[in-house]
């Protein structure tokens, strides 16, 4: 007996006057990342290895911010706990953040990842 499987959801829509391309530009970012099945510590090792380095609780400056401009080439780029707003002239765009990304933000924000010696590694921007 075959299964059929359900077709894929179709992309989101960007709101009139925004460039298609960036929220699927955003969203194959996330993708990219290695947290998608081993977590938020995978995700800190992998900014770490990348170079990728950024401020504690602020939105334009966190890791996954640097790490998503880079990326993406888009500048304004507001990562929150829960989500994360392209904006643009023509508007904005807001995309829900992976869980794992949403862990690895609280813990960061919170004063996590020190290295072995307490001190904050280089890519929290101390």
């Amino acid at each position: 007996m075959t299964t059929a499987l359900a077709p894929a959801p179709a992309p989101a829509k960007a709101p009139a006057g925004i460039e298609p391309s960036i929220p699927n530009k955003v969203r194959a970012a996330f993708a990219f990342l290695p947290e998608q099945a081993t977590g938020a510590h995978k995700l800190a090792d992998f900014l770490i290895e990348i170079g990728i380095q950024g401020r504690r609780n602020d939105k334009l400056s966190c890791p996954v911010a640097s790490y998503l401009r880079a990326v993406t080439g888009y500048g304004n780029i507001r990562v929150g706990t829960l989500t994360t707003t392209v904006k643009t002239p023509n508007g904005s765009v807001t995309i829900q953040n992976p869980a794992a990304v949403v862990s690895f933000i609280v813990i960061f924000d919170r004063g996590g990842y020190k290295t072995r010696d307490a001190q904050d590694p280089l890519w929290a921007g101390w």
